[in-house]
């Protein structure tokens, strides 16, 4: 889990700009390449209440959720 870097009330900066910090979180998490990933992170609505985690499951199966 790592947290976007905004303060409270800021605007929700686009989804363009959570996906990429997503991404470059969660690939660096990973210990090997072949590794799949999926991210979890603050949309428009979960960002206006204080959403800044951004959680990355690293593995090569699929979460159940």
């Amino acid at each position: 889990r790592t947290e976007m870097k905004a303060s409270a009330g800021a605007p929700f900066p686009g989804a363009a700009a959570v996906k990429a910090a997503s991404t470059s979180a969660c690939r660096n998490a990973m210990s090997d390449s072949n590794e799949a990933w999926w991210a979890f992170f603050p949309v428009a609505a979960t960002w206006a209440a204080g959403d800044r985690s951004i959680d990355c499951w690293v593995g090569n199966d699929q979460p159940t959720i």
